[in-house]
C-alpha cells in the first residue's frame, strides 16, 4: 500500500495490482479530520483492512463513506467497515442487478445514509464535498468534489499505477450505441472540471488541464468504434488518438473486444 498526502488531510492510498502482469491499480481516498476519517470507496476488503489498521494503530475512526460506484473493486471493502453508515447513488440496485447479485447481497449493501438523486452538499470537519450523480461508465456513479480543489472520478476516466491513460470499458445494460452515447456525455461532464485536480478512483491524481486531451483522445477512439458498429481492429481504432498529453498509445487494448461486442 501506497500513502499519498494530496493536500492537508486528504490522502489517496494506491495498492498494488492484484494479479502478475496486471497494470491497473485500486485506491481509497481518506479525508481525516483530527482524529475522525471519511472515506471515498473502499476497494476490496483485504484492501480496506489494510488502511483500516493503519487508522487502528493511529486511533482514527471512519465515521461515513462514500461508495463512489457498486462494481466490487470499489466497495466490497465495506464488510471491513460493516458498523460505518456510507452513501451511494439511488441507482445503486441497478449495477448490482445487472452484475448478477441476488436480492440479499443487494439488501446488504444498501446505502444506510443516504442515497443521492440530485447534487448533495454535505460538510466533514473543515472539508466541504458535494456528491454529483453521473451516468456513464456506470448507472450509479458519483462525482465527488472536494474544496472545490479536487474531483474525485470513479471509472469514467483510469489509469494504470505508473499514469498511462486505459481504453474505457463499456459495462451495464443497453446495447453498444447506447453505452458507447452515455459514456460519451459523462465525459462532455467532466470537461468541465479542469481547473480541478483530479483523482481517478485508478491511476495517480493529475492537473485538470490534461484532462480535455485525455477525453479528446479517449472519444476518438469510442467514435471510431461507433462508426464501424464495432467491426474494425484495436490498432485501427486507436489511430489519432494520441491526442497531448497523451505521448504513447492506450494501454488495456484487451479491453478493445468486449467494447466492440454487441450486448
Amino acid at each position: 500500500m501506497k500513502k499519498i498526502e494530496l493536500a492537508n488531510g486528504i490522502f489517496q492510498y494506491s495498492f498494488l495490482p492484484r494479479r502478475e502482469g496486471a497494470i491497473i491499480s485500486d485506491t481509497i481516498i481518506a479525508i481525516i479530520d483530527g482524529k475522525k476519517a471519511l472515506l471515498i470507496d473502499t476497494g476490496y476488503e483485504d484492501e480496506a483492512k489494510q488502511v483500516a489498521d493503519e487508522f487502528e494503530k493511529n486511533d482514527i475512526k471512519v465515521e461515513t463513506i462514500i461508495i463512489s460506484h457498486f462494481h466490487s473493486d470499489h466497495y466490497f471493502g465495506l464488510q471491513e467497515f460493516s458498523d460505518v453508515p456510507f452513501y451511494g447513488s439511488a441507482n445503486f440496485e441497478e449495477t448490482l442487478t445487472s452484475e448478477g447479485f441476488d436480492e440479499e447481497h443487494v439488501k446488504e449493501v444498501t446505502p444506510n445514509l443516504i442515497t443521492i438523486s440530485a447534487l448533495t452538499q454535505i460538510e466533514f470537519g473543515a472539508h466541504k464535498l458535494e456528491l454529483i450523480p453521473m451516468v456513464g461508465h456506470s448507472v450509479c456513479t458519483l462525482l465527488v468534489k472536494i474544496n472545490d480543489e479536487f474531483l474525485f472520478v470513479s471509472d469514467d476516466i483510469l489509469f494504470t499505477v505508473d499514469g498511462g491513460l486505459m481504453v474505457p470499458w463499456l459495462c451495464g445494460k443497453g446495447d453498444r450505441d447506447a453505452l458507447i452515447n452515455k459514456q460519451r456525455k459523462a465525459w462532455e461532464t467532466l470537461c468541465q472540471y479542469s481547473n480541478y485536480t483530479i483523482i481517478p478512483a485508478h491511476g495517480p491524481a493529475f492537473d485538470g488541464s490534461k484532462l480535455g486531451g485525455y477525453l479528446d483522445s479517449l472519444t476518438t477512439y469510442i467514435d471510431a468504434v461507433q462508426n464501424t458498429n464495432g467491426k474494425i481492429t484495436y490498432e485501427e481504432a486507436v489511430k489519432g488518438c494520441c491526442t497531448p498529453p497523451l505521448s504513447q498509445p492506450f494501454q488495456g487494448g484487451s479491453w478493445h473486444e468486449n467494447n466492440c461486442k454487441e450486448r
